[in-house]
């Protein structure tokens, strides 16, 4: 079930996933390999998002907002955990994602954190986010363009069954964020729930996932 390594690698380490985008035209946020040597860097691109290239539901992602920010994040450590660390403009707008199931896109989910804050590590497992099918904030235009972009992110890195793409929405386009190669697949999670809206139940997603593997 799922896509092979080749695939898999090719979007599960976020810098191999930013130069897909960049080399297939899809727009993502402006990035750099943060490093010891040009840490001082980050004074010029403050707001920004630093997170490992190669983690996952948002662990030891940080938003620096500001200087005071930067002061608090402990660099060292990041370097001494993590092979490569990435940075991204941070981009103001609407959070969405977008699971592929079969050769379709599903119904785009709009993620709302807590007012004020965002999609951290805390607020995905809470129950504090609130993860709405159907997008309710974007325009029809905006969802077809979000599946659409999934959709051929989904194609071009080759896989297969089962994705999701995460996005956010901002005033002058689209930023693809990364692609979630092996999605949550709890009743709870966000493809599960993106099916749902499309009148997939639960069992029922499952149940076409194993038929497609076999």
């Amino acid at each position: 079930m799922g896509s092979g390594s080749k695939a898999c690698k090719s979007g599960w380490d976020k810098i191999q996933f930013k130069k897909f985008c960049q080399k297939s035209g899809i727009k993502t946020p402006p990035w750099f390999i943060l490093s010891p040597k040009n840490k001082a860097r980050l004074l010029t691109k403050i707001p920004f998002v630093i997170k490992p290239s190669d983690s996952g539901s948002s662990v030891d992602v940080f938003i620096v907002k500001n200087k005071k920010d930067l002061k608090i994040l402990n660099l060292d450590k990041l370097f001494r955990t993590y092979k490569n660390l990435l940075v991204e403009d941070f981009i103001v707008g609407i959070e969405a994602t977008v699971g592929i199931l079969g050769e379709k896109a599903l119904p785009v989910v709009e993620i709302r954190p807590p007012k004020g804050e965002w999609f951290s590590f805390e607020n995905k497992y809470s129950g504090k986010t609130k993860e709405i099918p159907n997008a309710p904030s974007l325009a029809f235009e905006k969802i077809k363009e979000l599946q659409k972009i999934a959709l051929r992110i989904h194609n071009q890195l080759g896989y297969r069954d089962f994705s999701r793409s995460d996005f956010i929405v901002a005033k002058d386009g689209i930023y693809a964020l990364e692609i979630n190669t092996i999605p949550g697949l709890t009743p709870q999670s966000l493809l599960p729930k993106a099916a749902e809206a499309a009148g997939i139940a639960f069992d029922k997603m499952i149940k076409r996932l194993v038929a497609m593997a076999y």
